[in-house]
């Protein structure tokens, strides 16, 4: 996964092992019989939902969100093993569940969407600031022929910001036009800012 933040490899270990190295960070489980595991390049390694649990015991939120969305969006991860490896955790108070269970529940189809009409304000609210530049709301352009529109627009400074509002699985059902979109506008010399909930 292209989003993982730089981490020393982590070894897990049955709790009470005396494993040390020098190269590799070591995790001691007492449940490392339950703990699914798959192979790579013929090593025993854990599966994506173990590995983003792992990672989600000692890295900030952001990170943990994009390698969990990378993931999700990339087809490796699978949101019922992740609610299996979560729900295996549970009473344990292991550092990164809450936040790998709103991830979850927020990605699942039918998750309700908040307001994009909410963040769109707060994003106005902010913009309001005076010591910032103009800026136009609800920009409308065309893009090779195309109508579209953008949540704002600072022409002075040549940046579209948008405020990503939608639940996530729309989200990623738009993913892609969207990332078109914000390349044609790269192209032209418009840099593209993107604000989400998180």
């Amino acid at each position: 996964l292209s989003d993982v933040p730089a981490h020393r490899p982590v070894l897990l270990v049955p709790r009470g092992s005396n494993t040390r190295s020098g190269l590799a960070r070591i995790f001691e489980s007492d449940q490392f019989e339950h703990i699914a595991k798959t192979k790579a390049a013929g090593l025993p390694v854990t599966t994506m939902p173990e590995t983003i649990l792992l990672l989600a015991r000692d890295t900030d939120a952001n990170p943990v969100t994009r390698v969990f969305d990378e993931a999700l969006i990339g087809g490796k991860l699978d949101l019922d093993a992740m609610s299996a490896t979560i729900d295996r955790e549970a009473g344990r108070r292991t550092p990164g569940t809450p936040l790998l269970r709103r991830l979850t529940s927020s990605r699942r189809p039918g998750a309700p969407a908040r307001s994009s009409a909410y963040l769109e304000r707060l994003l106005e609210e902010v913009l309001r600031d005076p010591r910032l530049p103009q800026w136009t709301r609800e920009y409308e352009f065309s893009l090779d022929g195309v109508p579209s529109r953008v949540d704002c627009f600072v022409s002075s400074s040549r940046v579209v910001i948008e405020a990503d509002g939608r639940n996530w699985h729309t989200k990623g059902e738009d993913f892609e036009s969207d990332r078109r979109r914000d390349n044609a506008l790269v192209a032209q010399g418009i840099q593209v800012i993107r604000f989400t909930y998180e």
